[in-house]
């Protein structure tokens, strides 16, 4: 790899290790304090945890590994180093999951507060 390559390739890498330590702060550190709760359950860093593993497993599957590969035997016939195929395919994929799922959240909490607001309970009767 040439010097430019290492340095694209570093800065992937201290992007994706930036985006796990503002996650596991964020979660750590303001989440679990927090002892968010819907119902009876409470979101904490057990849930954290296994909602990181069930990602690491997602990010092996065949379709993506598949989309990756194409990707990258298509650079490599056009004579092209597909050096971040990889890196632009997840930041994607996570982008169109993190979005949906931001926006149901707060969907969920104004759904909530609407039910568990006295006052707008009492105009619900």
């Amino acid at each position: 790899m040439t010097r430019k390559e290492w340095a694209s390739a570093g800065g992937m890498a201290a992007f994706i290790l930036a985006l796990h330590l503002i996650g596991w702060f964020t979660l750590v550190a303001i989440v679990a304090p927090e002892h968010y709760s819907l119902g009876t359950r409470t979101f904490g860093i057990g849930i954290g945890v296994t909602a990181y593993t069930l990602g690491l497993r997602h990010a092996f599957d065949a379709d993506h590994i598949a989309a990756i590969d194409n990707t990258t035997r298509k650079l490599m016939n056009d004579g092209q180093r597909p050096l971040s195929v990889g890196f632009w395919f997840s930041l994607g994929h996570s982008s169109i999951v993190f979005a949906p799922a931001f926006l149901l959240s707060l969907g969920v909490k104004t759904d909530l507060y609407a039910f568990t607001s006295p006052r707008l309970r009492a105009d619900r009767l």
